[in-house]
């Protein structure tokens, strides 16, 4: 999950293709974890700090997992991440699709924030998981993408068909399923 081309200066053809081909490498996580029978997640780190990148990457376990969104897991996370610590939930980093490491979107797109409905809110700051399980479902959630010149997608992941919607403009997650 990476993109060949960084140019500075970049049209609107070339910035949409760019989100496009970030749409594809998501919604290939879903055959990896059916074909490896593993569990994936996407990992998107928003800095609160606006001066520090944003990134993602992929994560990978063989072990069996179940959803924790409770605030003492998400304490003991965070606490591993501060101390650069194994991830308690021994998810690790899958170098041959996260090409050996953190991957910044490419200028000038950012993500401006990410809904997960399991969750209920939308995140604009810190470390979410989307993950994506090896019987073919995918965690529903929506991501924001834009860029400094008001051009906006959201790019929505379906549960139990992993398929991926890419929307030109930014459309939130009650939206969508009122929609349906």
């Amino acid at each position: 999950v990476t993109f060949a081309s960084r140019r500075m200066g970049k049209g609107n053809r070339e910035i949409r293709k760019d989100v496009r081909s970030f749409a594809a490498d998501v919604r290939q996580l879903r055959h990896k974890a059916r074909m490896n029978n593993a569990t994936y997640r996407l990992v998107i780190n928003m800095p609160e700090s606006q001066s520090e990148q944003q990134s993602y990457w992929v994560e990978v376990t063989n072990k069996k997992f179940l959803l924790n969104y409770s605030d003492d897991f998400a304490k003991k996370q965070k606490e591993a991440i501060e101390k650069k610590e194994k991830d308690p939930s021994d998810f690790e980093v899958d170098h041959s699709l996260s090409h050996g490491g953190p991957q910044p979107l490419p200028s000038p797109l950012y993500f401006e924030s990410v809904e997960i409905a399991a969750q209920k809110k939308e995140y604009t700051a810190g470390r979410l998981y989307i993950h994506f399980f090896p019987e073919g479902r995918v965690e529903e959630a929506v991501i924001h993408i834009g860029n400094r010149d008001k051009l906006h997608w959201s790019m929505a992941l379906h549960p139990l068909t992993g398929r991926v919607d890419l929307i030109d403009k930014d459309k939130k997650l009650k939206d969508m399923l009122l929609d349906q």
